[in-house]
């Protein structure tokens, strides 16, 4: 997915392939992935033609939401499941590597931006 979120456009499944920062995987792979992200609902795909390339059109692929959305929609889903949301989340807050790089951090009545002094 990371390779989705990097794109700043449409990506064929040769260009994703292409992409991929890990030893070379078959084209058949990379396809076979994709295609179980778009059933998943995870990235979108639209027909089109390949330009400047003879043949038969391609399909161009999207992720479905940007990075940001897709953590939190699963921190929200983690959310759902806790007897105290409002305390995972100041928890999780508190902990996390980014919250402290943030300077968040916990209260009674949850997280709060650390003051600056």
């Amino acid at each position: 997915m990371n390779v989705m979120w990097d794109a700043e456009g449409r990506l064929s499944i040769r260009d994703i392939r292409d992409r991929i920062d890990y030893p070379r995987v078959s084209y058949t792979t990379v396809a076979s992935v994709i295609g179980n992200l778009h059933t998943k609902g995870l990235v979108t795909r639209r027909i089109g033609t390949r330009a400047g390339k003879p043949g038969p059109s391609a399909w161009w692929y999207c992720a479905a939401q940007s990075a940001s959305e897709y953590a939190g929609a699963l921190i929200a889903v983690l959310l759902d499941c806790s007897p105290d949301p409002q305390a995972t989340l100041s928890h999780a807050l508190a902990t996390a590597r980014c919250g402290r790089q943030l300077g968040i951090s916990t209260s009674a009545g949850g997280p709060s931006a650390a003051s600056a002094e």
